[in-house]
Parts: C-alpha cells; structure tokens; sequence
C-alpha cells in the first residue's frame, strides 16, 4: 500500500530532531561581531595613507608618462624603458642628465645629441613662456 501523506504543512526531521519553522529576517540579531560598525581610527588612518598613496602613485605614473611622451615625440622612443628602468622618469630628473649617463644607457651618439637638442628648447620655450 502508499504512504499517505497528512493534511498541513510538512515538518522536517533530522536525526537531532525537527527543523524549527524559519523565521522572518526582520526577527533575526546579528551577533555583535558580525555587525557592521564605525571604522576605527587605526582603519581611518590606513585608509587615509593608502589614499596618499594613490595619490602619490598616480603622480608618478603621470611623471613617466610625460617622460614617455617626451621621448616618442623626440624619436627616441627605443629608450623609454631604459630611462623609467634608470630613474630619469620625471622631466626635471631627465633635464639633469649628464652624458655620461646618456652613454651608462647605451644611446647612441646621434641620439645623445637629438636628447640634448630637445631638452635645450624646451628649457629656453619654458623660460620664455
């Protein structure tokens, strides 16, 4: 013969004993650790450095990038890892570079000069504007 199932809603069982009825989310407390709170002054403060550091960081990207610009316009675009890689990746660093430094990155005579050329002008269209 079938099993007959009874009128009503069907309670689950397990081995430790009935499932209870769930309850509404609404009645549910959340232990105190898994409550969302006020940061602390310690994360304040990490959140506020690594800010900073973003900051900080997006300026120096936009230092090489202007570093980089500067070098494909000059046609010297085959150094543009060399000088980042070297530390000459801002344009005030790069105005500082002395021949020598030129020669320790392997550059050729003929673009030693076309870099000195470049880094002439622009010094004297930035003192003139």
């Amino acid at each position: 013969m079938g099993f007959r199932q009874k009128p009503g809603p069907a309670r689950q069982t397990t081995s430790a004993g009935p499932i209870p009825a769930r309850l509404p989310l609404e009645s549910l407390e959340l232990p105190e650790a898994d409550r969302r709170a006020e940061p602390s002054p310690a994360t304040q403060t990490a959140s506020a450095a690594s800010a900073k550091l973003r900051a900080a960081l997006l300026f120096e990207e936009s230092e090489a990038a202007e570093v980089r610009n500067f070098l494909i316009e000059s046609g010297l675009h085959a150094y543009v890892d060399a000088f980042i890689e070297n530390g000459f990746d801002c344009m005030d660093v790069v105005q500082e570079m002395e021949e020598r430094h030129m020669k320790d990155m392997g550059m050729k005579p003929g673009h030693m000069i076309k870099l000195k050329l470049r880094l002439a002008s622009r010094v004297s269209s930035s003192s003139s504007a």
